[in-house]
């Protein structure tokens, strides 16, 4: 087998919002799709600034055919499950520093699949868009930003490929009501994952889901009935601790918003000789974290930090952006999939605890053959 990577565009400078198209202009088999943006930020940004939200869609399409569309948190989220880590990023929010966010768009099931990939000659003008927008005061507009895009390709050595992984977003929502969403569901292809976003601010995924219940041909069948908490705990089991780290400059107190909803651990780490930080008041994703400065001459005094300085947090837990799978089987075996070309319908019944969940969503990824 003959892997290679093939960038599509590196470097590539963007205006500071829009939607940029790349022309997937590739004949070989591809198993995934890795697109990185990088901005640089302002002299002064804001404190509560994330690249993440910044990035709406991230797709791929041929002509009116979709086989991936979702938002660049979105996207990070069902890597977490799909790979067992979180992508690269770097988190840093520093003036004048520089950022930059990632996301897989997978078409196997894992890295060497010789079974499911995209082959792009099967299709008349594939082609993946990025819609963003950086230029917000106090954020990182003031600099263009730039785009890579690199494909992992078989140069040759291919078995006949039996499909690929289709993932996009089915239903979107802003609750504006405690209580259920129902969701009718495409009964076409296998699924793999049904992934669900629920997101509330100072709210655990946990306890922001009340129940989920996934209803096959009325009540024939029900694969999924289950609360938050238990199914963010059957996330843990299945899918072990996302990690993430963030650089960002800190006075004396900053309330911080991370991207790990049901966070089970955080540290931080000051970065200027005679300070250190500590971390309070953990809830769901937020952390207070409160910076302090050695000082004194002949004793030491401990006093709160009067200047930004840089300071590591790192967290831990589940549900990264407020995102987790319903998964059926095991994930690497196909015909363990839950085999909704076979059902006459399907409705997920999705309960929602709180009225705010906003920007929550319904994410599907199935096997195309």
């Amino acid at each position: 087998m003959k892997w290679r990577n093939v960038y599509l565009e590196k470097d590539l400078t963007l205006a500071t919002a829009g939607t940029k198209t790349v022309n997937i202009d590739i004949v070989d088999p591809i198993s995934y799709l890795m697109v990185k943006f990088n901005v640089t930020n302002d002299a002064d940004i804001a404190d509560l600034f994330k690249l993440s939200d910044k990035i709406s869609k991230v797709e791929v399409v041929d002509g009116s055919e979709v086989f991936f569309a979702m938002s660049m948190a979105e996207a990070r989220g069902l890597n977490f499950y799909e790979m067992g880590q979180l992508p690269p990023i770097n988190y840093n929010v520093v003036d004048s520093g520089v950022q930059s966010i990632s996301c897989f768009i997978n078409f196997g099931r894992y890295l060497g699949d010789l079974e499911y990939m995209l082959d792009p000659a099967k299709f008349k003008n594939p082609q993946l868009k990025l819609t963003y927008d950086v230029s917000a005061d106090l954020g990182c507009g003031d600099t263009a930003p730039t785009l890579d895009v690199m494909a992992k390709v078989l140069d040759e050595g291919a078995p006949a490929i039996r499909g690929f992984l289709m993932s996009k977003k089915q239903y979107a929502f802003n609750a504006t009501a405690a209580g259920t969403h129902y969701i009718d569901l495409p009964c076409d292809y296998p699924y793999r994952f049904l992934m669900v976003k629920v997101l509330e601010t100072n709210k655990a995924l946990s306890v922001a889901i009340d129940n989920l219940k996934l209803n096959v041909d009325a009540d024939k069948y029900i694969p999924y009935d289950i609360d938050g908490e238990e199914f963010v705990a059957e996330l843990r089991y299945k899918f072990g601790v996302a990690h993430e780290k963030i650089i960002h400059q800190i006075t004396h107190t900053l309330s911080l918003l991370t991207d790990i909803y049901d966070m089970e651990g955080a540290t931080c780490i000051a970065l200027t000789d005679n300070f250190f930080a500590v971390v309070a008041v953990p809830v769901a994703e937020d952390i207070t974290v409160q910076q302090y400065e050695y000082t004194g001459a002949g004793a030491l005094y401990i006093i709160e930090s009067a200047t930004e300085k840089a300071t590591i947090v790192a967290v831990t837990g589940q549900a990264p952006y407020a995102c987790g799978v319903m998964s059926f089987g095991n994930k690497d075996v196909v015909e363990d999939y839950l085999p909704a070309e076979t059902f006459g319908s399907m409705r997920l019944e999705l309960t929602v605890a709180y009225a705010a969940a906003n920007a929550s969503s319904v994410i599907s990824q199935q096997v195309r053959s």
